[in-house]
């Protein structure tokens, strides 16, 4: 990910140069589900990270006067790289590892990290922050198991899998003319139920609601033969003849419908 810190080199760059940055947070995306309110926080705490990070630039002035001396101290850092990419400072303290690998330039008890080592720094300070965490709740944790209501819950914590459940199949859409009427009642929003009921009423549903309920038996997954077969069977009831129960005039709308089945 490359962090906007000088806007003026970016105009003329590709989308690949625009995400050319080492700083990840996952290797693989997570799957599993979270709230919006999960999703909105760990949004804000990113950028948030995003801008510490991008405030610890350092000033086109002060990496020109201090070039040589960047190139020669860091590794893989030439001419080319330094104009391109933004360098960091930081407290020594938070580089130790790159300052015992002498990867980075010290000057006044600060370290200066090139674009490309800076997930060092992050990787530091998340490791720092969950030692502490663990130590915290380690502490807590006799406190919390005597609470009875806890106790299942952490007995089991550690071989819990919040992961997907593959184990059963999946809903995978379709449905049979035989479940339209009961699932009318139940599953079917208000509009479509009230649509059903006419048409099983009158047997017959004018141009409009043709088009409407049409479409949404096929969102509910009816192929264009189910749905044929189910407009058919119902307006036969009513006063339409059988030769004029075409597709066009059954839902109005047949294209996209999935086709007929072989």
């Amino acid at each position: 990910m490359q962090f906007p810190g000088r806007r003026k080199k970016l105009i003329d760059s590709s989308q690949n140069d625009l995400y050319d940055h080492c700083l990840q947070f996952y290797g693989q995306p997570p799957l599993e589900n979270i709230s919006l309110t999960e999703f909105e926080t760990f949004a804000v705490e990113r950028l948030k990270l995003l801008k510490t990070v991008e405030n610890l630039g350092v000033s086109a002035e002060e990496k020109k006067s201090l070039k040589d001396k960047l190139i020669a101290s860091s590794y893989g850092l030439s001419g080319a790289t330094l104009e391109e990419h933004d360098v960091y400072k930081v407290p020594f303290q938070d580089a130790l590892d790159l300052v015992r690998t002498r990867k980075v330039y010290l000057l006044a008890g600060n370290a200066y990290i090139p674009h490309h080592e800076i997930v060092t720094i992050v990787l530091n300070d998340f490791r720092t922050r969950l030692s502490k965490a663990l130590a915290v709740t380690a502490r807590s944790l006799p406190a919390v198991q005597s609470d009875e209501r806890l106790q299942p819950l952490l007995s089991h914590l550690s071989h819990a899998y919040v992961g997907q459940d593959y184990s059963f199949q999946k809903n995978i859409g379709k449905i049979s003319l035989e479940q339209i009427d009961a699932l009318s009642g139940k599953s079917f929003p208000l509009c479509m139920r009230q649509l059903h009921k006419a048409l099983r009423e009158h047997h017959h549903l004018r141009h409009g609601g043709r088009m409407q309920y049409g479409l949404f038996l096929k969102g509910i997954g009816l192929t264009l033969e189910q749905a044929l077969q189910f407009w058919r069977s119902e307006f036969v009831k009513g006063k339409v003849d059988a030769d004029k129960l075409s597709v066009p005039f059954c839902f109005g709308m047949h294209d996209g419908m999935p086709p007929l089945s072989t």
